[in-house]
């Protein structure tokens, strides 16, 4: 047997595990914050790569679209934009469903559901939505149209393509406006699941309604959150006051 030196003896080696450097800021990013109702108040904010797609979210006459227009019309262009939310007005609770996958959008599927039901907390109050038929709907906007039509007045629920799911918004705004995830209500075809609105269906949320807030307010929340990943901040529509504020 031969017997082996011991390292120590060879090699001296310490290992110092020091703390994490800060995360270097983006010298090369703007951040657009504004208040039309898009992104909600739990997301607060998104990054675009491209003019175009800020256009599918916001449509081309928001102040948010015509202020990233000009970002992208800049030579050389920038590879993105970030698009941060600024709740000017007290804003609505919500539910946004995870995203279906295409299978769980097949129409047939939905189309086979005649007598769909959940239950839903909207402002607190609970609601017991049955007898959904769907046999009619040629599309998941026909969906979301027929489970409004069963929704207390004003309370909207809506297809969102672009991001491949159903959202509901109370009729109400601020601390009080809230929509739930939803459960099963314990009659027919419970479709809780299928529309992504379990409290455990990957990817849903809920974003309760908050109070309005000051341009300043919505800049400090998204700099503490965010602060890293932008460098410039435009507010569309603040006062003169606001940006020397924020400043």
């Amino acid at each position: 047997m031969t017997s082996q030196l011991p390292v120590s003896s060879l090699v001296s080696a310490t290992v110092n595990l020091g703390a994490t450097a800060a995360q270097a800021q983006s010298l090369a990013n703007l951040l657009i914050v504004g208040s039309t109702d898009v992104i909600d108040t739990v997301q607060r904010i998104r990054t675009y790569n491209g003019l175009t797609a800020v256009g599918v979210d916001f449509g081309t006459t928001a102040p948010e679209y015509q202020a990233a227009a000009l970002w992208f019309d800049q030579s050389p262009q920038p590879s993105s934009v970030m698009i941060g939310r600024w709740a000017q007005a007290a804003t609505h609770g919500r539910l946004i469903g995870g995203a279906l996958t295409s299978a769980q959008q097949a129409i047939a599927t939905w189309q086979a559901v005649t007598t769909g039901s959940f239950n839903v907390t909207i402002d607190g109050v609970v609601h017991n939505i049955t007898l959904l038929n769907f046999s009619a709907d040629s599309n998941l906007n026909g969906v979301a149209a027929t489970i409004q039509a069963a929704l207390p007045v004003g309370v909207t629920c809506v297809w969102d393509a672009a991001y491949s799911r159903f959202e509901f918004k109370s009729s109400t705004t601020g601390a009080t406006s809230s929509v739930s995830f939803l459960t099963p209500e314990g009659t027919g075809t419970d479709i809780s699941g299928m529309l992504a609105g379990l409290s455990t269906s990957s990817g849903a949320y809920v974003a309760n309604g908050i109070a309005a807030e000051s341009a300043l307010t919505a800049v400090q929340t998204l700099d503490a959150t965010f602060g890293e990943q932008f460098y410039g901040v435009m507010v569309c529509g603040a006062a003169d006051t606001d940006h020397t504020a924020i400043a």
